[in-house]
């Protein structure tokens, strides 16, 4: 089934964030939590179960590596590296 799953998962976030449309790096920040594997389950599930286009249903998608990572306490690698940076900068008290 060929549809636009981005912009839906879009629309949707900015609805239930009640976030601006017209702010657009609000809603980039919005959609690049949300892992891109989210047009695939949203593509299966229209696949499964066709009555559902044209209707509001939940929808659990997973999050985004980094946040996900940041949720489980784990570094990412962009703070690791910034962690580094930070260490070997430092000159010899």
């Amino acid at each position: 089934m060929t549809a636009n799953y981005p912009l839906l998962v879009r629309e949707a976030l900015v609805k239930q964030l009640g976030i601006d449309a017209s702010k657009r790096p609000l809603v980039k920040q919005a959609t690049d939590m949300v892992s891109a594997s989210s047009r695939t389950l949203l593509r299966d599930l229209v696949v499964a179960d066709p009555s559902i286009i044209g209707k509001t249903v939940p929808v659990t998608l997973l999050a985004e590596a980094n946040i996900d990572s940041a949720y489980k306490g784990r570094s990412t690698s962009g703070s690791k590296r910034a962690s580094a940076r930070s260490r070997t900068s430092r000159s010899p008290g």
